[in-house]
């Protein structure tokens, strides 16, 4: 349940009353990695967040909210993102921060937020497991954000982010490119976005350049088909090889990505206390710049099965099985079992 606090101060100041909202989730459980390497730990950074938000009506007939949000690793509170790649160095105290400004015109959004990049029918997108083909520049920093309003079922939006902002490179993943160290971050990102929500029908269509010169398109379409159970096809076209040859973040060394097309499929049914998913990428070439022999033509099964112990309890198990990824290292069958709690 979200706790509602009045804000003394502004209510002094103003007379008016000025509403702050807590929310936020803890997520814990036992993992295993594609090596066989197992852990505890949260699903995902964003499963353990604490989140402030804040909407206030202005002149004008527009309204103001904002939002702060720290997120926590599970296994030990410490911060879950950095802006370094230094050890110890730059963690994140506020992972998203976000002001906006909405009304007839629309809304215009800044700061570091979940943007409206990939916001359509992607079933596993915000975890590890999931074969979901469009899952970067989702979040950025120094980022502007303005989304229309809908006109039968129609929208837009526009994303623009300074590179000079997004320093710290955040992985390799297919069906999206990546962020690479500092000397590769040469231009700054802009997405444009149409989206259609009409009844049992949502999709969207993207074209994006991205921080590495990169350049693509990207289209989802999910489909309800009663009782429960939705279906979806995504697509994701890279236009060029991206990145170094090889790079190193304060966790693994990563390889460049390299021009393809990414697909996904899949299907999601919600059944009493279950929601269950199945979702599976494929590509049509080699990702491994340089390589033609498929060894890198990487294929992703990802599965979910949550259960829903009340409104905000749940117990989860999510797995994903890989084979020709970038490195062999991506290759294997992964697995976590936990359990969620949200507020």
């Amino acid at each position: 349940m979200k706790k509602t606090l009045v804000a003394l101060a502004t209510l002094a100041a103003t007379g008016a009353f000025a509403q702050v909202t807590i929310s936020g989730s803890v997520n814990y459980g036992y993992k295993v990695n594609a090596a066989g390497t197992s852990s505890v730990a949260g699903l995902k950074g964003d499963r353990n967040n604490l989140t402030f938000s804040a909407t206030e009506s202005i002149e004008g007939g527009l309204t103001a909210s904002t939002m702060l949000q720290f997120r926590a690793r599970a296994q030990d509170g410490e911060a879950a993102y950095y802006s370094s790649s230094a050890t110890g160095k730059g963690q994140s105290l506020m992972e998203q921060v976000k002001l906006s400004i909405s009304g007839g015109f629309g809304s215009l959004d800044m700061g570091r937020f979940t943007n409206k990049f990939g916001n359509v029918g992607h079933f596993m997108e915000d975890s590890a497991y999931g074969a979901t083909t469009t899952t970067l520049y989702g979040r950025n920093s120094g980022q502007v954000q303005y989304s229309t309003p809908s006109l039968s079922g129609f929208s837009g939006s526009y994303i623009y982010a300074r590179a000079d902002a997004n320093k710290y490179p955040s992985g390799t993943a297919s069906g999206n490119g990546f962020v690479v160290d500092t000397t590769q971050i040469n231009n700054d990102l802009a997405i444009f976005n149409v989206n259609y929500e009409m009844g049992p029908l949502a999709a969207q269509i993207s074209n994006i350049t991205g921080m590495t010169g990169e350049k693509g398109t990207a289209w989802t379409v999910v489909y309800d088909l009663g009782s429960g159970l939705r279906a979806n096809v995504a697509q994701f076209r890279q236009g060029g090889d991206i990145g170094s040859t090889t790079w190193t973040s304060t966790a693994t060394t990563q390889t460049s990505v390299a021009k393809h097309t990414s697909t996904e499929l899949g299907v999601e049914w919600k059944t009493g206390p279950w929601t269950l998913a199945a979702t599976m990428q494929m590509n049509d070439k080699d990702l491994g710049v340089g390589k033609t022999d498929g060894g890198t033509k990487l294929t992703k099964q990802g599965y979910k099965a949550y259960y829903g112990l009340s409104k905000t309890t749940f117990l989860e198990f999510e797995a994903s099985n890989t084979s020709n990824g970038v490195t062999t290292a991506d290759n294997g069958t992964a697995y976590y079992i936990g359990a969620r709690k949200t507020f």
